[in-house]
């Protein structure tokens, strides 16, 4: 009953979920094909994308998910004979369901899977647009639009344990529990199909084993969907090549190039992509139209342009109609590569190495060959390693290389004389300097990039690098090569794929890119990396992605690992599973969690790592694994130097150590160098980094003969240590020998009878050699006559004249014989010398005179000869005047050197004429008679003169003035004035800080002065013959100062001063000056007497005038004081004159009338009476007769009186009202007063001290008498 209700629920759910699924719309097909066997119809390819459908059972059930990838049923054909159809389906295809059942009632049960594939047979005549469920699938006789089951399978699986899970089965793969196929039993041929994918999950007991045969317990869902296509006849194309197999193209111009043809047939007509394609080494494709016809196509392959690795390849050539069906053959060919100079070559990749030739000059026979690599592998980032035997020589020949680097190969021959092992000794290695080649070694970049779906559109985020370049800004990468398709085409279009094309279908995208590893900067291309985006309802799989930086990396320094992982549909990333596997088989770390990348690879050690990387999306997908290798070394270090390629035993070698010290890892390396020749063993050298070192105290220290030393086989080799490992660099080297160079110093040309030594100057840069070279002479005579030696050096003398041959030579230790070097002696024949007198240089018409004071004459000449030969004696003659001989002087010269005579003093007459005449005597010869010389001996004159002025006074001991009269008298002489000799006068005169002038040519003479100053005389006196003698005397010519008297003031008594009256008094002088000069400055200065301070001073004055005023207010009154000057006279300044006294005293009185203060008011009382105002008609100055008159006066200069006088002889006396008196007051009345008469009335006031008077008056009016006033007030 339970297994009944399951059954029946199962049939309820499918019959409502097809009404959930409408089928596709399509047109009606004829189901023939147009062209081909006609037995088969064949038809498109049926493209089923990606899809699934979800189903919830309830509360007591659960849900189920079916999702389906992108599909492809292909081949589809259907066999009129047999009347079954046939297909592939995608070998990838799977059915993923997602379970999440409510959990058991029984504790037993476990939960299984089931999965169902059925294809049903649409026939003509039917329709392909109904919704999908009204399709029947299996067929049967009771399905109305399907007429039979092509093909139906089952698959079965479990137990599993937990509730909730994820299983897919593969379509393709999968072993089937049921499997049927159909054929066509009744109705017309197929137009379409109907895909139906059913699944189903439920609980089993399994006490009788897990099975489909044993029914599903509850809670059980089942649930399917279906999808109708239509079947399209199409003709497949058809390919054929003509390239035959196995051709071999090679990494040369010429041989790199191969044309895949062929011919391509379409019966459709369609235009066809045929495409050839060697995964991740080659792509390229054309497109060939008009197909009914078999039509051509080529499709060329360049191995050096498309940078085709070296290997046995496989190309697949493919040809695709629109529809993606498609046929394809392949052919096979082999790319090698050849060994070049320059060549870039990659990692582990075979090679050919260049053939060698071998040639001998003395036709001996190749004995041995040998070949050395020097790996530098830091040449590129992340370098692998280094060689084992780097630098060191090897019998074979590498096929590939396993690290990256650059390579520099020698190749050597060794010959093998007379073919005989006797001759050993004299075997040879060929130098490896002609026979190198420089390669690099490198690796493949690595394409990879990440593909996103983000609301419909692709993101691409490109990470490609290359492992050799990683530093590099571009990541040493220089081309990128995109190519998408959708998912279930079969041809790649070039390029990004657009935007907006991924909402219903799948696409493939892949990337390969080229790095700068090749000529020109052109490498080759890496693996593509592919990835796919697309239809967002299907949840693709995440992809795990990372890269690791360096991949070889040093146990000293550590890694960089980026994450790069993403998800196509841009889901997040829930788990990240990692694990690190060393040495293939030890889990160092493994993590499970969250996004995280592990740690430094470099900290668990050396060995060789597998870092795996898978993720899970949180919609329940895991990546594929992702795999990266890690390797951690002890890097060796890479020893590199570089030396002359020819030295000599004497040079001093500093190796250039290349090394990178410390190397890669950081370690501190040591070194040793050592040396060897031949087949000799390796001698030590030192153990210096840069080691310096000579070949000739490695021999000398090894005892090695220098003789062998000398060849072109010898070999440094450096051994860099990291303490671990070691790696080696060897230069080949040759010692040279420095074939001596033979020299003859000395005369090619010589006189007879000369005896002249010859020396070596041989020349041997090797100072090993220096001591033991031969010496070899060969010397013939102009008689032909020959003479050998062996010494150094010889000396020979040349008694016959001609030509003598002289050879010579020198051998060195080596055996290396010099150069000969020749001289040819010009052996001349001796001639007789020549003298010519120099000195003196007179002549007789113009003979030389000699001061007699100079002494007799010193002769002197030159002497010459053809031969060079030294003077050996010498002969002089002396002649008078009139050529009688008086002397004859002939002295031996020991050193042929002499060429003067000194006549001893006073042998000749003074003012008398003499001629001399000489020889010469050389190798048994006397000269001609020589040239002749004239000369007089002459007595000089004798100077001299007197200075004696006209007042008496010699000059030369006192000074003189300007007024004074000098006489200038000679008093010179000559002894030979009695011979008839004469003398000649000139006098020049010269101002101490002047110039000399000539002053007189006369014996004597007179001067008179017009300046001041020393002044030198000099008397120049001559002879007849031009002989003159000169004497000097100084003088001084000095300047009388003048004098100055002040006249005013005129005091010499200070106690009793001149008074001054003014305030700028002129101060006045007389000036007197004896030589008549005047006046040119003077300086006056005011001394305050009191203090000794000067008051005031004129400074110092450019006038002629004789008087100066004081400025003003420069002096102040009753100061005494004192004027003291000085007057200039052009040349000198005078002394200062006599003191002069004077004082300022400036005596003044002012008078003052005024009223009494009655009479005054009564002035005002009249004024205001009479007209109102205070002041008028009676002003101030109106008295009344009779008025007494009040006297004052305001004095100056401390006046010692004060006296009024009136009009009429009245006086009085006024007093002092202070100390100051500077205001005097007093009254003045008398009875008469009252009798004045009207008019003008003045008063004198008279101030007088002991040094002046002043006065000062005053005048009023008188205007009536007193008694008016009262009379007019009615006053009595």
């Amino acid at each position: 009953m339970k297994k009944t209700k399951e059954i029946l629920s199962l049939v309820i759910i499918i019959t409502i979920l097809f009404g959930v699924f409408p089928s596709q719309g399509v047109d009606l097909q004829t189901a023939e094909a147009a062209t081909g066997d006609p037995n088969f119809i064949t038809y498109k390819d049926i493209n089923i994308p990606a899809d699934g459908s979800f189903f919830d059972a309830g509360w007591n059930y659960g849900t189920l998910s079916g999702t389906i990838n992108n599909q492809k049923l292909t081949n589809i054909k259907f066999n009129r004979t047999t009347k079954q159809l046939t297909f592939d389906i995608s070998s990838d295809a799977t059915l993923t369901l997602g379970v999440n059942l409510v959990p058991s009632q029984s504790a037993l049960d476990k939960r299984v899977v089931r999965a169902d594939l059925c294809v049903a047979a649409i026939p003509e005549g039917k329709p392909l647009d109904l919704p999908s469920y009204q399709y029947g699938c299996p067929s049967d006789w009771t399905s109305q639009y399907t007429n039979f089951t092509p093909l139906y399978k089952s698959w079965f699986d479990g137990p599993f344990y937990p509730n909730t899970f994820e299983h897919t089965f593969n379509l393709a793969t999968d072993v089937t529990y049921y499997n049927y196929t159909g054929t066509l039993g009744y109705g017309e041929l197929p137009i379409g199909l109907v895909i139906n994918y059913g699944f189903g999950a439920g609980q089993q007991d399994g006490w009788r084993g897990y099975g489909p045969e044993h029914g599903f317990g509850g809670p059980y869902i089942g649930h399917n969907f279906q999808r109708v296509f239509p079947l399209i006849p199409n003709s497949p194309p058809t390919i054929s090549l003509n390239t035959p197999n196995n051709q071999v193209l090679q990494n040369e111009p010429g041989r790199n190039m191969l044309n895949i043809e062929g011919y391509v047939h379409d019966p459709d007509n369609d235009d066809l992509i045929v495409s050839a394609e060697i995964p991740n080494v080659f792509y390229r494709k054309t497109v060939v139209s008009q197909t009914k016809g078999y039509q051509y196509f080529s499709i060329p392959v360049d191995a050096v342009a498309d940078s085709i690795p070296p290997g046995d390849y496989t190309m697949t050539v493919k040809v695709a109609d629109p529809s993606n069906m498609s046929e394809s053959a392949s052919m096979t060919f082999k790319v090698t590569n050849r060994l070049k100079r320059n060549a870039f070559v990659l990692v582990n990749s075979p090679i050919e190495n260049s053939g060698t030739t071998y040639e001998d000059y003395e036709w001996d026979a190749k004995y041995a060959d040998r070949v050395r690599y020097d790996h530098d592998p830091n040449y590129f980032d992340n370098s692998m390693g280094i060689i084992g035997d780097s630098g060191l020589w090897r019998t074979s020949l590498y096929t590939s290389f396993p690290y990256t680097g650059q390579y520099v190969v020698s190749y050597q021959a060794k010959d093998i004389p007379k073919q005989d092992a006797r001759f050993a000794e004299y075997q040879m290695w060929s130098k490896d300097a002609a026979s190198t080649m420089s390669f690099k070694v490198h690796r493949k970049p690595i394409a990879l990039f990440s593909a996103r779906l983000i609301n419909g559109n692709v993101q691409l985020i490109d990470s490609s690098y290359d492992l050799d370049h990683i530093t590099s800004a571009d990541k040493g990468i220089m081309q990128w090569q995109w190519q998408y398709k959708k998912s279930v085409d079969e041809m790649w279009i070039d390029g990004q794929p657009p935007g907006g094309v991924f909402e219903k279908d799948s696409y493939d995208i892949r990337l390969r890119v080229r790095d700068v590893d090749g000529d020109n900067g052109v490498g080759v291309w890496s693996d593509w990396c592919q990835r796919t985006v697309g239809n967002a309802a299907v949840n693709l799989p995440p992809v795990a992605l990372f890269t690791v930086n360096p991949n070889t990396v040093s146990y000293r320094k550590s890694t960089t690992i980026t994450d790069k992982s993403f998800d196509p549909d841009n889901d997040p990333l829930d788990v990240y599973y990692w694990t690190v596997i060393k040495d293939g088989w030890n889990k160092v770390w493994e993590h499970w969690g969250g996004a995280t990348t592990p740690p430094n690879i470099a900290s668990f050690g050396e060995g060789n790592y597998q870092l795996n990387l898978q993720v899970h999306d949180n919609r329940g997908l895991w990546s594929d694994w992702y795999s990266q290798n890690v390797q951690v070394v002890n890097h060796p270090p890479a020893a590199a130097f570089t030396m002359p390629n020819e030295i000599y035993r004497d040079t001093i070698i500093t190796m250039d150590n290349l090394t990178p010290d410390p190397d890669e890892d950081g370690d501190v390396l040591s070194y040793a160098w050592n040396a060897k020749f031949n087949d000799s063993p390796y001698y030590w050298a030192g153990n210096n980094r840069y080691q310096s070192m000579t070949i000739r105290d490695l021999i000398n220290r090894n005892g090695i003969s220098h003789k062998k030393a000398i060849s072109d086989g010898w070999e440094m080799q450096l051994t860099a240590s990291d303490g671990k490992l070691s790696s080696y660099a060897t230069r080949t080297f040759m010692v040279k020998n420095h074939v001596p160079v033979a020299k003859i110093n000395g005369p090619s040309s010589v006189n007879q009878y000369d005896t002249k030594q010859f020396t070596s100057g041989d020349i041997d840069e090797d100072t090993s050699d220096q001591g033991s070279l031969e010496y070899y002479w060969k010397v013939t005579n102009s008689n032909g006559e020959v003479k050998s030696y062996l010494t150094r050096d010889i000396t020979l003398t040349f008694s016959d004249p001609g030509v003598y041959t002289l050879e010579h030579w020198a051998i060195d230790q080596i055996g290396d014989k010099s150069n000969i070097a020749g001289l040819q002696v010009q052996v001349k024949e001796n001639l007789a010398p020549t003298m010519t007198l120099t000195s003196p240089s007179g002549t007789a018409t113009n003979p030389s005179v000699i001061d007699s004071e100079q002494g007799d004459p010193l002769i002197k000449w030159t002497y010459a000869d053809p031969e060079n030969d030294p003077q050996e004696k010498y002969r002089l003659e002396f002649f008078t005047k009139d050529d009688l001989l008086v002397s004859t002087v002939e002295n031996p010269d020991p050193t042929g050197l002499l060429r003067q005579y000194q006549i001893p003093n006073n042998t000749f007459e003074r003012f008398e004429y003499f001629t001399v005449k000489g020889r010469a005597y050389s190798k048994f010869s006397w000269s001609d008679v020589s040239n002749e010389k004239t000369f007089i001996i002459d007595n000089a004159p004798k100077p001299g003169f007197t200075l004696i002025t006209d007042t008496g006074k010699d000059a030369t001991k006192v000074p003189i003035y300007r007024t004074d009269v000098l006489n200038i008298k000679s008093n010179a002489t000559d002894p030979d004035e009695p011979k008839g000799d004469t003398i000649s006068h000139k006098y020049f005169l010269k101002p101490s800080s002047g110039t000399e002038a000539l002053a007189s040519i006369q014996k004597d003479f007179t001067k008179q002065f017009s300046s001041n100053g020393v002044f030198t005389f000099r008397q120049l006196v001559t002879d007849s013959l031009g002989l003159y003698r000169e004497i000097s005397h100084s003088i001084t010519v000095v300047n009388r100062i003048p004098t100055v008297n002040i006249t005013y003031p005129t005091s010499t008594d200070s106690s009793k001063p001149t008074i001054a009256s003014t305030l700028t008094p002129i101060i006045k002088w007389d000036y007197q000056d004896e030589d008549g000069d005047l006046q040119q400055r003077y300086k006056v200065r005011i001394i305050n007497l009191a203090t000794g301070a000067i008051k005031v001073q004129s400074g110092e004055q450019v006038s002629s005038a004789k008087q100066w005023q004081i400025p003003v207010s420069s002096l102040i009154e009753n100061e005494k004081y004192a004027v003291e000057m000085e007057v200039f006279d052009g040349y000198n300044w005078s002394d200062v004159s006599p003191r002069k006294y004077f004082m300022v005293n400036l005596l003044s009185i002012k008078g003052g009338v005024k009223h009494t203060e009655e009479w005054n008011n009564n002035r005002k009382g009249y004024n205001l009476k009479k007209s109102g105002n205070e002041e008028s008609p009676r002003g101030y100055n109106v008295f009344w007769a009779g008025e007494r008159f009040v006297l004052q006066g305001t004095a100056t200069g401390l006046p010692d009186t004060v006296q009024v006088t009136m009009n009429g002889g009245f006086t009085t006396q006024l007093s002092p009202t202070n100390d100051d008196k500077t205001f005097w007051t007093g009254e003045m009345y008398d009875s008469s007063f009252e009798k004045l008469p009207d008019g003008p009335v003045t008063f004198t006031f008279t101030a007088q001290n002991a040094y002046n008077t002043k006065t000062d008056t005053v005048t009023v009016v008188i205007s009536s008498d007193w008694s008016e006033y009262f009379q007019n007030h009615r006053i009595k």
